[in-house]
């Protein structure tokens, strides 16, 4: 909740504050194509595909809040854990709809 109080964050912001996050947790990716650190282009991904909620704002003045990092967390978690990005899909939809 520390984190809340410094949204919001520009995407690179937003990749780099999870990646951080997730490499200082003591989970390790168990599939070696589930990377730790969230890219730019996969957080762009995940709101494609409704995985992560869109930002606020359009282009280069979108910002993302708290919330937008929770998701990012729980889907890289999950992949981590060597959930398939089906079985993430319908957890971090499911997510979005209460968020």
């Amino acid at each position: 909740r520390q984190y809340a109080a410094l949204a919001p964050w520009s995407l690179r912001d937003l990749a780099a504050l999870a990646g951080a996050i997730l490499e200082s947790s003591s989970v390790y990716p168990v599939n070696a194509a589930a990377s730790a650190r969230p890219s730019e282009r996969t957080i762009r991904f995940y709101v494609t595909r409704k995985l992560v909620s869109p930002p606020e704002g359009r282009g280069t003045a979108a910002t993302y809040g708290y919330r937008h990092l929770l998701q990012v967390l729980a889907i890289k978690l999950q992949q981590m854990e060597g959930a398939t990005l089906l079985k993430t899909s319908e957890f971090a939809r499911a997510l979005v709809e209460r968020m």
